[in-house]
C-alpha cells in the first residue's frame, strides 16, 4: 500500500463538515486482501493498538470494528480507523471518519477526522506503515516507539491546556477561531469584531502592566505604595548581595529568579548561609537579577481575577506523594505519573512528577532518598513551592473567599493594570476578614494558568474559560461579521463585486475576494485569483472589516475546502458545464454536488439566494438551513408565484423593472434601463447577475434606497467590474472585453455583442487548455455561429497542451458553422488583439475573450496610439466612463 496524495482541510470540505484529511491510497497486492486472509492480523495489532477494541463502526456498540476485522475487511478500511486510534491514544479529540472504494480499481479514499494537523497526518502515514509490516508478516514495533514520535508533535503544535479550554469555550458559544502560525497565538472572531488571546493574554492585556507583573520587585513597590500588604524583598545581582539582604529581612526567606514563572528557580525556606548559596545559584541560572524575599507563613492560595470580579480560588498544594508501608517514594512518583491527567508541560489538567535535584534537595532535607518506603499515609512532599507545572495539585474554595481578600486582590489588579490575572496570596485562613487572616499578596501573574480551576483535584471546577470569552464578547455578541459567499459557474465574480458595491454605500468597510484579486475598503490587497481560503482568511483577519464578500471558486473548494466554517448569505448563480473531467468532476451533477457546499454552510436563519430558474440550483434548497431566496427572469406571474411558495422571497425581471414578490406584495428595485453593467437590458446575463446581488442585499438588510442607488452607480467599466462586459472605441471600432472561458460565457457575451451591432462581429477567442475537448468544440461552435470572423489566440499556460493544440481544436469546431477562410490562428494575445480591431470596419465589434488584462491594456495602447477618429461609435449612454485601458490595479 502506499498514499499518492493527501489533502488537509481546514474548514468545511466535499468530505465533512469538520476539519479532516483526505488520503488517496492505492492498495496494490492488497487490494484484494481482506483481514481474515492475513494471519494473526487483528491480534497482534490490538496489541499495540488496543483502544481499537473500544470502536463501534457501524455496527454501532464497542467492539463493532474488531468484529469486523475478524468477520473480514478491508485495508482502507482499518487506516481510517488506525488513523483515529493512534490520535485519540495522545489526547485528540477525534471520532469522524470513513473509507470509499475510488473508480480505479484498488484504489481508496480514506477520510477521518485531525484536531492537531501535524499529528493527524503523522498518524495517517503511521497507520500505512503498521498495516504493511503486518501484510509483510513484520513484527510491529513497541506500542510506546508508535505513539512517542505523536506525542512529541501534539506537545511541539497541540494548544495548551488553557489556550485550548478558552478555543473550546468560544466555540461553544459560536465565535469564530483562526488559529495564526503554529503556535498558541488566536484570533477570537472577525475582521473588526476580532479578539486575540495567547494562553490567557488578550488583545486588551496591556504590554505595559505585563512588564509590571513580570518584575516582582516593581510589582511589590506598586503594592507597598497602596498598603497592600506584601513580604519585604530586596533585589540582588550578586552572592554577596544575596547575603546581606537575607540577614536585613532575617528569619527565612524565599530566594526566586526575579522574572522567572511556573515556579523555576525557586527555593523557600532559605535559613543557613549554604542554602542561600544553592538557592541563589538555582535562581541566578534562570536571571541574572534574583529577589530575596522574607517567607511568610500560611497557606497558598491563587485568586483568578477576569475584568472586575474575581471569578475562581484554588489552594494550591505542592508535588507529594502518599505512602502505602511498601513502595519507595520512587515507586510512589512512578505510580502517581500513571495518572492519565498527568502529562509533561501543560497540555495536560496535571503534570507529572519529578526526581530533579530540586526534589532531591527537599527529600535529603527531610531524611529521605528516592529509596526510602514512607508509612502507610505518610505524605511526603516533593517541592516547597505549590506550582502545578511542578507536580502540585489544587483544591477550589471560590466560594470560601472572604469578600475582603477579594477587594484586595481586585485592587492590586488593577493598580497593575491587568484586565486577566493571577494572584497569589498567603493567608492562614481564607475565609477570615484580611486583618484576621493575615493575608500577603506574594506575585500578580500575567497570563495565569488555568489548569487548578479547570481540573481541581478536589472541588468544584470552575468555568473560567467560559468568563473569558464573556469578557472579551459580551453575550449577544458572537465576533462575527456578515459574510456573503458567492459561488456557481458564471457570474460570480459580478455579483460579488456588485455586492460589495451595495453593502459599502452602507459605510461599512467591505473586504471582498475574486478571481481577479482581494480588496479591503477600496485598496487591492493583492491581484490574482483569489477564490480560496487562504484570501478569505486574509480578509477575516484584517482588523478594519466590517463587513465580507467572497467568491468561492470550485477549486478552492476541492483542495482545501471553505475558508469559513458558516455564511450569513449564501448565492448560488448558475450550474453549467465547465472544468469537466478534472478532479473526479466528470458530470454536472457533480459540479452541483461541490458547489451545493456553499448552499449547506449558511447559518440557521440566514439567506440562500438561489437561480429559480435552474433546476440544479433550486434543488439546494432542500439541503440547508437557510431561508430561499429565489431569482428568476421568467415575467411570468404564475412562475414566480410558483417560486414564492410558503413565502419566500422572489427577485424578478419584469417589464423592464427588477421587483420583489414576497408573498402578493410586490416591490420595485429599479428600472433595468438605469443599471450600468445591463447595457440598457440588452446584457441578459447581468440582468441575472443583478437580481442575484439584489437578493443577497435584501436578505443583508440593506434598504431598498440604497439597493437601487448601489445598481444604479455600478459601472461596467474596468475600475468597478474589470474584464466583464466592458465597452470601449477606438478609430470607429468598438470593442467588448470579457473573460468569458466557457460554454455558458461565451453563450452570454455572444448574445449581447449581437444587440450591440448592426455591423459585423470579429471575435477574439481562446479557452483554457485543461479543459477536455469536448468543451473547447463546444465554445468553438458557439463562436463560429455568432462570428463573422474569428481570430483564434491561445492562453499563454497551456495547461498540459502543446502550443497550437487548443488554438486548432477551436479553430476546427468554429469552421463547422464558420468559412475556414473567416478564421486566423494569432496564437499570442496582444497580436491576436490588435489584429482584430485592425481588421474591423468602423462601425463594427470586436469581442475579445481575453486571458491577461495587462495584455489587453498593452493592445489598446498600441491601437490608440494610431487611431484616428471616423465611423459609427457606440452610443454614449453605452460606452462613457466603460473601460479604462491603461495599466492600473483593478479595484
Amino acid at each position: 500500500m502506499k498514499i499518492l496524495s493527501s489533502s488537509t482541510y481546514t474548514g468545511p470540505n466535499i468530505h465533512s463538515y469538520r476539519r479532516v484529511i483526505a488520503i488517496h491510497v492505492d492498495l496494490e497486492e492488497a487490494k484484494d486482501t481482506p483481514t481474515t486472509e492475513v494471519p494473526g492480523f487483528t491480534e497482534r495489532l490490538l496489541t499495540v493498538v488496543p483502544g481499537l477494541a473500544s470502536h463501534e463502526c457501524s455496527l454501532g456498540v464497542p467492539g463493532g470494528f474488531v468484529r469486523r476485522m475478524r468477520e473480514g475487511t478491508y485495508m482502507a478500511h482499518v487506516m481510517e480507523h488506525l488513523a483515529l486510534e493512534l490520535q485519540a491514544a495522545v489526547g485528540c479529540q477525534v471520532s469522524f471518519g470513513r473509507a470509499r472504494e475510488m473508480e480505479q480499481s484498488g484504489h481508496s479514499l480514506v477520510v477521518y477526522e485531525y484536531e492537531v494537523p501535524e499529528v493527524g497526518e503523522a498518524a495517517g502515514q503511521t497507520a500505512l506503515q503498521l498495516i504493511n509490516r503486518l501484510l509483510a508478516g513484520e513484527e510491529l514495533p513497541p506500542r510506546e516507539e508508535i505513539l512517542e514520535p505523536l506525542r512529541q508533535l501534539k506537545a511541539q503544535y497541540g494548544l495548551g491546556a488553557t489556550t485550548a479550554a478558552i478555543v473550546e469555550a468560544a466555540l461553544a458559544r459560536g465565535i469564530p477561531v483562526i488559529r495564526i502560525g503554529d503556535c498558541s497565538l488566536i484570533q477570537l472572531g472577525w475582521g473588526a469584531k476580532q479578539k486575540r488571546i495567547q494562553a490567557s493574554t488578550t488583545s486588551s492585556t496591556s504590554c505595559i502592566s505585563v512588564d509590571i507583573a513580570c518584575d516582582k520587585c516593581l510589582t511589590k513597590q506598586f503594592l507597598e505604595e497602596i498598603g497592600i500588604p506584601t513580604p519585604k524583598a530586596r533585589l540582588v545581582e550578586s552572592l554577596e548581595g544575596a547575603l546581606k539582604a537575607a540577614e536585613e529581612i532575617e528569619g527565612p526567606v524565599v530566594v526566586k529568579p526575579a522574572s522567572g514563572n511556573h515556579g523555576n528557580g525557586i527555593t523557600v525556606g532559605v535559613r543557613s548561609k549554604e542554602e542561600l548559596q544553592q538557592a541563589y545559584a538555582l535562581a541566578a541560572e534562570l536571571d541574572g537579577t534574583v529577589l530575596i524575599e522574607e517567607q511568610v507563613f500560611g497557606d497558598d492560595y491563587r485568586l483568578l481575577v477576569v475584568g472586575e470580579e474575581v471569578v475562581a480560588a484554588a489552594l494550591r498544594k505542592p508535588a507529594a506523594v502518599t505512602g502505602d508501608g511498601t513502595s519507595t517514594i520512587a515507586q510512589l512518583v512512578a505510580a502517581t505519573n500513571q495518572d492519565p491527567r498527568r502529562g509533561d508541560g501543560h497540555a495536560t489538567p496535571l503534570t507529572k512528577l519529578a526526581l530533579d535535584p530540586v526534589s532531591l534537595a527537599v527529600l535529603a532535607e527531610a531524611g529521605y532518598t528516592p529509596g526510602s518506603v514512607p508509612a502507610k499515609g505518610e505524605v511526603v512532599v516533593l517541592r516547597r513551592t505549590a506550582n502545578l507545572s511542578t507536580g502540585g495539585t489544587s483544591l477550589d474554595v471560590t466560594d470560601e473567599v472572604h469578600p475582603e481578600n477579594k477587594a484586595m486582590a481586585l485592587r492590586a489588579v488593577r493598580t497593575i493594570g491587568l484586565d486577566i490575572a493571577g494572584v497569589d496570596l498567603v493567608c492562614k485562613d481564607i475565609t477570615a476578614p484580611l486583618a484576621e487572616a493575615g493575608a500577603y499578596i506574594i506575585e500578580i501573574n500575567a497570563s495565569p494558568g488555568l489548569r487548578m480551576h479547570l481540573y481541581p483535584e478536589e472541588g468544584q471546577p470552575r468555568d473560567v474559560a467560559g468568563l473569558i470569552v464573556n469578557h472579551l464578547f459580551p453575550l449577544g455578541d458572537n465576533g462575527r461579521l456578515p459574510l456573503i459567499a458567492v459561488t456557481g459557474t458564471t457570474g460570480k465574480t459580478t455579483v460579488t463585486r456588485l455586492i460589495r458595491h451595495i453593502i459599502s454605500l452602507t459605510g461599512e468597510t467591505v473586504g471582498m475576494t475574486t478571481t481577479d484579486g482581494i480588496i479591503i475598503g477600496e485598496e487591492l490587497i493583492c491581484s490574482g485569483d483569489t477564490t480560496g481560503p487562504w484570501s478569505t482568511g486574509v480578509i477575516l483577519k484584517d482588523p478594519r472589516v466590517q463587513a465580507a464578500v467572497v467568491e468561492v471558486a470550485r477549486g478552492g473548494i476541492l483542495r482545501s475546502g471553505l475558508g469559513y466554517d458558516y455564511s450569513d448569505i449564501a448565492v448560488i448563480t448558475n450550474i453549467s458545464a465547465d472544468h469537466l473531467g478534472q478532479d473526479g468532476i466528470d458530470t454536472l451533477e457533480d459540479l452541483a454536488y461541490v458547489k451545493s457546499l456553499v448552499g449547506e454552510c449558511v447559518k440557521p436563519g440566514g439567506y440562500l439566494v438561489l437561480n429559480g430558474d435552474d433546476p440544479r440550483v433550486r434543488a439546494m434548497a432542500d439541503h440547508s438551513d437557510g431561508k430561499p431566496i429565489f431569482f428568476t427572469m421568467s415575467q411570468s406571474d404564475a412562475a414566480i408565484r410558483r417560486l414564492g411558495a410558503q413565502g419566500h422571497l422572489v427577485v424578478a425581471c419584469k417589464e423592464g423593472r427588477i421587483v420583489v414578490w414576497a408573498g402578493k406584495k410586490e416591490t420595485i428595485i429599479a428600472s433595468v434601463d438605469t443599471i450600468p453593467i445591463t447595457l440598457q437590458g440588452r446584457a441578459r446575463h447581468n440582468v441575472a447577475n443583478v437580481l442575484a446581488a439584489v437578493g443577497a442585499a435584501l436578505g443583508a438588510g440593506v434598504p431598498v434606497e440604497l439597493i437601487k442607488r448601489g445598481l444604479e452607480t455600478f459601472a461596467a467599466s474596468a475600475e468597478m467590474n474589470q474584464g466583464r462586459m466592458n465597452l470601449t472605441e477606438i478609430n470607429g471600432v468598438n470593442i467588448l472585453i470579457d473573460y468569458g472561458h466557457n460554454p455558458a460565457g461565451y453563450q452570454a457575451a455572444l448574445e449581447t455583442a449581437q444587440q450591440l451591432t448592426a455591423g459585423r462581429i470579429i471575435g477574439v477567442i481562446g479557452a483554457p487548455g485543461d479543459r477536455p475537448d469536448a468543451l473547447l468544440q463546444e465554445v468553438g461552435h458557439i463562436a463560429g455561429r455568432y462570428l463573422d470572423f474569428a481570430i483564434i489566440k491561445e492562453d499563454r499556460d497551456l495547461r498540459g497542451r502543446h502550443q497550437g493544440e487548443v488554438a486548432g481544436i477551436l479553430q476546427s469546431a468554429v469552421s463547422k458553422t464558420l468559412s475556414l477562410g473567416n478564421t486566423s490562428i494569432v496564437l499570442d494575445e496582444e497580436e491576436a488583439i490588435v489584429e482584430a480591431v485592425r481588421r474591423a470596419d468602423p462601425g463594427d465589434l470586436v469581442v475579445v475573450f481575453y486571458e491577461d488584462w495587462q495584455a489587453v491594456t498593452r493592445a489598446l495602447n498600441t491601437l490608440e496610439q494610431t487611431a484616428e477618429p471616423s465611423g459609427a461609435p457606440m452610443p454614449a449612454e453605452l460606452v462613457s466612463g466603460a473601460l479604462s485601458h491603461r495599466p492600473q490595479p483593478m479595484v
